[in-house]
C-alpha cells in the first residue's frame, strides 16, 4: 500500500501508510528508529550534527509528494526532501541550510541586480573569497552564490513556491566582455548567478508546415497496410478469462483531467462490477495521482522496457497520426495493444478515452465485446483527417459518451441512421478535500497542460497589466508540456518574472488551488473544462473565457464567476482586476461555488454511467 506524506504547517509530516510499526532507518549509519505512523515529527528525523543525512522509512512504498518541503529551525531552515528509492522504498532526505538573507524579489535591469538587500557580495562557485558586487559586469566566467554584508546567503525560503529552480526565470544580460550573465535559483532556493558565453538562439520546435502535411500524408497511406498486418499478427490470440469492464488509457501513470476523471469513474463502476484500467503506456513505477481501491491496473507497452528497437522506431499505425496521442506510440504499442485487445472475454464492456483510441478499437475487439468511446475534446476541435476517420469509424462504436450538451447535438446528427448511442455523462468531479480557500492569499492561479491550446500565452498577456496595477499579486501556473519554454521567454519579455511564476506539475491540485483566491481558466478551447469544477469546490470564484466548450455550461455568470468572451485578452484582464478590487463580489461568488461543483459530483453523475450500461448489456 503506498504511503502518503502530508505536510501539516510547522508540525512536521504526517505519514499514513500500512498498519504496525514503521521504522526510520538513517541511510548512512545504518540508525534505526521505531516512529508512529500516525504522526512523525520533522524534529524525529532530523540529523543530529545538522549535516545531509537521508531516512529510509521502511514498511511504506511510493511516496506521493514530489515537492521539497521548507521548516523553520533555529539555525536557518531544514528541508526535507521525499522521494522513492532504488527499490521503491520510501526516502527523506533531511538537510539543513544556513542561515541566509531573505529575498522577495530579483529585478534584472541593464547590468544591474536590484535585490532590495544592502552589501551584496558575490563568492566564485568553490572559491574562497567573497567580493562585493556592483555590477554584474563585475563577474568573470562561471557560477557565483551571493551573499549580504553578514555573510548570510541570498535565499527565498519558507513561502509557497518550493522549487524557485523550477517555477521562476530571470533575463539573460550580454556583459561588456562578451560573456552573458543569468540569476537563477538553486534546488536550494538560493540565489546565484550564472556567467557563460552566449546560448546560441533556440531553433523553432515546429516543423515547416509543408513537411509535417507531407509526412501527415504518407501515414495516412500506410496506416491500412499497418492495420491489416496487425489483425494477421494479433489473430492467434484468443479470449481469455471471465467477462470485465475496462476502461482504456493511453497512460494510465501520468497526470491529467482524462486520468482524474477516469479513475473516478472506474471507482464508482467497481461498486458493482469487476473493473480494470488498461494503460496503452507506462513510464514510470507507480500512478502519479491516486489509484482507485477495488480496480485493477494494467499496462500494455511498458516502455522502460529494453529491447525490439526496430519495431518501437517504426510510427503507430494504429493512432491516428492528428490524435495529439500519437507519439507516444509505436508499431510495437500496436501490436501489444491488438493482442491485448483480441484477447477480451465476450461479454465484456470496454471504455475507450480518447479519439485515436475511439477509432482503432472497434475492429480489433472480439465480437462479443460492447465498446463505448469516450470524447473527452469536443466536436469542433478535432483536426480536418481525424475527423474523416471519426466520421467513418465512431459508427462501429456501441455507444459514445459526451461531455456536453452541444457535442451531444453534434454527434446524434453526424452519426444518424447508425447504430451509436449517443448519451451526455459530464465528467464526475472527484471527492475535495480539505477546507475551502479562506481567500485571504494574494494569488490567481490557473492549471492544465502546457500547450498551445490551454491560452497561458493569453493569459501571461492579459496579467502584465494586472501586474501593473497590482503588484503585491502573483500569478501560479500549474502545469508542464511542450509550451513550457515559450511561456518562460515571454514571462521575461513582458518583465513578469516577479509576479509570474509556473509552477510545474502538481500531484496535489485541489490543495494547490486552494492556496489561491482566484482562478482563471484562458483555453482557445476546451472538451469540457473539468478544473472550472475543481476550484468552484474548494470555494475559488472562477473567470474564464467562454471557449467552446464547457465553461458556458458550467460557470455562471455573475453568480459564481465571469465568463469573458473567447480570446479577449483585455476584457480577460478587466475581469481579474474586477475580482482583486471587489472583495465582496470574490466572496460572493466563491460561496456559490461549491453549490456549482455539488451538481457533478459522482453520486450525481455515476448512475448515468449504470443507466447506459444497463441498456447496452
Amino acid at each position: 500500500m503506498p504511503g502518503r506524506l502530508a505536510l501539516l504547517g510547522e508540525q512536521g509530516y504526517v505519514l499514513r501508510g500500512p498498519s504496525g510499526e514503521v521504522v526510520a532507518r538513517d541511510s548512512a549509519s545504518g540508525t534505526e528508529r521505531p516512529l508512529d505512523p500516525a504522526a512523525i515529527g520533522f524534529a524525529e528525523l532530523r540529523p543530529v550534527d545538522g549535516a545531509a543525512a537521508s531516512w529510509t522509512i521502511a514498511g511504506v512504498g511510493a511516496v506521493e509528494v514530489a515537492h521539497p518541503t521548507e521548516l523553520p529551525d533555529s539555525g536557518g531552515v531544514f528541508r526535507l526532501r521525499p522521494h522513492a528509492g532504488p527499490e521503491g522504498e520510501m526516502r527523506i532526505d533531511a538537510k539543513l541550510l544556513p542561515p541566509y538573507a531573505r529575498v522577495d524579489e530579483v529585478w534584472v535591469r541593464g547590468g544591474e541586480l536590484e535585490l532590495g538587500v544592502q552589501g551584496v557580495t558575490a563568492r566564485l562557485r568553490d572559491g574562497a573569497e567573497r567580493v562585493p558586487l556592483g555590477s554584474l559586469d563585475d563577474l568573470g566566467s562561471g557560477t557565483w552564490d551571493l551573499y549580504d554584508e553578514g555573510g548570510g546567503r541570498l535565499a527565498a525560503h519558507l513561502d509557497a513556491l518550493t522549487d524557485r529552480w523550477r517555477s521562476t526565470v530571470y533575463p539573460s544580460v550580454r556583459l561588456a566582455s562578451g560573456l552573458e550573465a543569468q540569476p537563477y535559483f538553486t534546488v536550494d532556493n538560493e540565489l546565484s548567478v550564472r556567467v557563460r558565453e552566449p546560448h546560441p538562439k533556440r531553433r523553432a520546435i515546429h516543423e515547416p508546415a509543408r513537411g509535417r502535411r507531407g509526412k501527415l500524408l504518407a501515414l495516412r497511406l500506410l496506416q491500412p497496410l499497418g492495420r491489416a498486418v496487425l489483425r494477421l499478427l494479433a489473430a492467434r490470440a484468443r479470449p481469455a478469462g471471465d467477462p470485465k469492464l475496462y476502461l482504456l488509457l493511453l497512460h494510465a501513470y501520468g497526470v491529467g483531467g482524462t486520468i482524474r476523471t477516469t479513475f473516478n469513474t472506474a471507482e464508482w463502476l467497481a461498486r458493482s462490477r469487476e473493473v480494470e484500467v488498461i494503460s496503452v503506456i507506462r513510464r514510470r513505477e507507480a500512478p502519479s495521482l491516486p489509484f482507485p481501491d477495488g480496480v485493477g491496473l494494467s499496462a500494455v507497452d511498458d516502455v522502460r522496457e529494453p529491447g525490439h528497437r526496430l519495431l518501437r522506431a517504426l510510427p503507430s499505425a494504429l493512432i491516428h497520426p492528428e490524435d495529439y496521442g500519437f507519439s507516444a506510440c509505436s508499431f510495437l504499442t500496436d501490436l501489444k495493444l491488438a493482442r491485448r485487445l483480441r484477447s477480451l472475454a465476450p461479454g465484456s464492456v470496454l471504455i475507450t478515452t480518447r479519439p485515436g483510441l475511439n477509432v482503432a478499437v472497434p475492429s480489433l475487439v472480439p465480437k462479443g465485446v460492447t465498446v463505448i468511446g469516450q470524447e473527452h475534446m469536443n466536436f469542433l476541435s478535432h483536426r480536418p483527417g481525424l475527423m474523416a476517420r471519426i466520421r467513418s469509424e465512431y459508427r462501429k462504436l456501441d455507444a459514445l459518451a459526451v461531455l456536453t450538451k452541444d457535442d451531444a447535438r453534434d454527434y446524434a446528427q453526424m452519426l444518424a441512421g447508425s447504430r451509436t448511442k449517443v448519451v451526455r455523462i459530464p465528467n464526475a468531479l472527484p471527492p475535495s478535500e480539505g477546507p475551502l480557500t479562506a481567500l485571504d492569499e494574494k494569488v490567481v492561479v490557473a492549471a492544465g497542460r502546457l500547450r498551445l491550446q490551454k491560452g497561458f500565452d493569453l493569459l501571461i498577456r492579459a496579467y502584465a497589466e494586472v501586474a501593473r496595477t497590482h503588484p503585491d499579486w502573483q500569478l501560479r501556473i500549474y502545469g508542464s508540456g511542450e509550451e513550457r519554454q515559450p511561456l518562460r521567454d515571454l514571462i521575461v519579455e513582458r518583465e513578469l518574472y516577479n509576479h509570474v511564476f509556473l509552477m510545474g506539475t502538481s500531484h496535489t491540485l485541489q490543495d494547490d488551488l486552494a492556496k489561491g483566491s482566484i482562478f482563471v481558466l484562458s483555453s482557445r478551447y476546451e472538451g469540457f473544462g473539468m478544473v472550472i469544477l475543481e476550484a468552484m469546490a474548494r470555494g475559488l470564484p472562477v473567470v474564464s473565457f467562454d471557449c467552446p466548450r464547457g465553461p458556458g455550461e458550467i460557470v455562471g455568470s455573475g453568480a459564481d464567476g465571469i465568463l469573458v468572451p473567447n480570446g479577449d485578452v483585455n476584457g480577460l484582464t478587466r475581469a481579474i482586476v474586477e475580482l482583486i478590487e471587489d472583495e465582496d463580489k470574490r466572496r460572493r461568488y466563491a460561496a456559490a461555488g461549491p453549490a456549482k461543483a455539488r451538481q457533478y459530483a459522482l453520486e450525481k453523475i455515476g448512475p448515468r454511467w449504470d443507466e447506459l450500461l444497463g441498456e447496452l448489456t
